[in-house]
């Protein structure tokens, strides 16, 4: 007769696996690896990459939507085909009201650059693509005309600037001193905002009175 302690020993070893505990083969979750500063720096890291590089990726991984139609260009950077507003992606050109100093005189380079955006699609139908939108609810797009690519022609005339792309085009413009590199200008982020630090002043005064004698 088997003494107690070696038959509990040969009963154990002969139980159905499918009985066995699951403390027997502990769970290992799939961000252990990256538990502590060092795991959470590295999951950082790649989360950094990862939205660095989807703008890039994008196109290739999220269908895009295609756009065309009657087209109405709102300024250097903008346009609406058939109703549908899209901003040029990559790119920044000056405000429509926005003016610079180009060759020592005083131009209304907001409507310059949205002549020159005209005089590139040189009325032939455009085609724009785009995987996302921006706060306003603008598409972002990646249009042509033709076989321009409107918003790399844009910076490479210098009538527009890099803004996430096309930074060769822009290192061509500045080199050659065309379009805004040919004089003084205010970089279209900082005049957007100036005007809105302007707008907000002009709130708090109208509202508190400050400012006023």
């Amino acid at each position: 007769m088997l003494n107690e302690p070696l038959r509990e020993s040969v009963d154990a070893t002969s139980r159905n696996p499918a009985e066995v505990s699951p403390s027997h083969f502990p769970f290992r979750s799939p961000i252990a690896p990256f538990r502590g500063r060092l795991g959470l720096f590295l999951l950082l890291t790649a989360a950094a990459l990862a939205w660095k590089a989807w703008p890039v990726v994008a196109p290739f991984v999220v269908p895009a939507d295609r756009f065309s139609g009657r087209i109405h260009v709102t300024d250097g950077d903008s346009l609406e085909l058939d109703g549908v507003r899209i901003r040029l992606l990559g790119i920044d050109a000056p405000e429509l009201s926005q003016t610079c100093s180009l060759a020592g005189m005083d131009h209304p380079c907001g409507r310059e650059a949205r002549e020159h955006l005209v005089h590139l699609i040189a009325g032939r139908p455009v085609v724009c693509t785009s995987v996302e939108t921006d706060r306003y609810g603008r598409h972002l797009g990646r249009c042509r005309a033709g076989d321009t690519d409107l918003s790399a022609a844009m910076v490479e005339s210098g009538w527009a600037v890099a803004y996430g792309g096309h930074e060769r085009q822009e290192a061509v413009a500045r080199a050659h001193g065309r379009g805004l590199w040919s004089g003084d200008f205010v970089w279209p982020e900082d005049f957007r905002r100036r005007a809105r630090d302007r707008r907000e002043a002009g709130w708090f005064e109208r509202w508190f009175g400050w400012g006023r004698e």
